[in-house]
């Protein structure tokens, strides 16, 4: 099963549908997005070398905050640690380290696809 959520990503003026991937060590954003964020938060940071399924990618992890939308109930704010890396061509990817580690999960597969839910929560919140 592919888990997409919707989110806010620091202040990128869209909302985004990221891959939520509890298997992934890090949260990767690429591409465009990677593009405008790396303008406003510029190279500072730690630069990182990962290896994915689609090859080796070079970026900066940084602090970003983001907002995981809920479709009912309360949306959650999170800051995370994520590798912004432009050369990235694969989907937004919220990954374990620095990110999921952060949040409760569940997740329920319901009856049918139509049906599945993702539940979020802050870690140690209520």
């Amino acid at each position: 099963m592919t888990i997409a959520v919707r989110c806010w990503i620091g202040d990128v003026p869209f909302e985004i549908h990221a891959l939520l991937d509890t298997g992934a060590a890090w949260s990767v954003i690429g591409g465009d997005v990677a593009d405008l964020l790396e303008a406003r938060l510029g190279t500072s940071g730690q630069t990182m070398i990962l290896s994915t399924r689609l090859g080796r990618i070079r970026g900066v992890l940084h602090e970003i905050d983001v907002v995981l939308i809920a479709e009912r109930g309360e949306s959650v704010s999170v800051s995370g640690r994520i590798l912004v890396a432009p050369g990235w061509t694969g989907p937004v990817v919220l990954g374990y380290q620095g990110f999921l580690e952060r949040i409760r999960i569940a997740l329920d597969p319901g009856v049918s696809s139509d049906d599945a839910w993702v539940f979020f929560a802050r870690a140690g919140g209520r």
